[in-house]
C-alpha cells in the first residue's frame, strides 16, 4: 500500500523537464547539482525518483536561476533553503515570499559567498572601468583634434586677412 502512494507522488525526468521547458539532459544536471549540494534525492537502482515534495526544491533552484545566480550557487542555495525549512519542521512547498527572500538575504551575506561574488564581478567591473576609459580618450582625442583643427583655421583665417590688408 505504502509503495503504490509513493508511486503515485513520482514524477518523471521527462515530466520535471516539461514542468520547466528544458530539455531532460537540462532537468538531468539540475538535479545531479542539486544531489551534489546536498539534497537526497530518492534512488530507484540506478535512477532517481523525483517525488512531488522533490519540486519545491527544484523550483526555487530555478527561481534563484532567474534572478541571475550562477548554476552552482543556485543549487547550493536551494538545498540549504531546503534543509533550513526541514530543520524548521516546515515540509510544506515555500516559506512565505518574505520569509523565503529574507532567507535568501542571508544566505547570499555569508562571508565565502560575498566573496565568490565579488570575484565573479571582478571581471566585469574592470571591463566597465575599461569602456570607461576608452570611450574619455576618445572624447579627448575628438576635443584635441577640433582645437588643432579650430587653430589651424584662426591661423588660416589670420594669414588672409594679413595677405590681404
Amino acid at each position: 500500500m505504502e509503495e503504490e502512494e509513493m508511486s503515485d507522488n513520482l514524477c518523471t525526468k521527462h515530466e520535471v523537464a516539461q514542468r520547466f521547458d528544458v530539455y531532460v539532459d537540462t532537468a538531468q544536471k539540475w538535479m545531479a547539482l542539486l544531489a551534489k549540494g546536498g539534497f537526497p534525492f530518492t534512488k530507484v537502482g540506478q535512477a532517481r525518483a523525483i517525488h512531488e515534495k522533490d519540486l519545491s526544491v527544484i523550483d526555487e533552484f530555478v527561481r534563484l536561476r532567474k534572478n541571475g545566480i550562477k548554476t552552482e550557487e543556485a543549487a547550493v542555495l536551494a538545498v540549504s533553503h531546503w534543509k533550513g525549512r526541514k530543520s524548521d519542521g516546515d515540509h510544506g512547498p515555500h516559506h512565505s515570499g518574505e520569509d523565503r527572500g529574507l532567507h535568501i538575504l542571508l544566505e547570499m551575506f555569508q562571508p565565502d559567498h560575498l566573496k565568490c561574488i565579488l570575484l565573479e564581478l571582478a571581471p566585469q567591473r574592470d571591463t566597465s572601468l575599461e569602456d570607461m576609459i576608452a570611450s574619455i580618450d576618445k572624447r579627448r582625442l575628438k576635443e584635441a583634434l577640433l582645437e588643432r583643427l579650430s587653430d589651424r583655421e584662426v591661423r588660416d583665417v589670420c594669414k588672409r586677412f594679413v595677405c590681404c590688408a
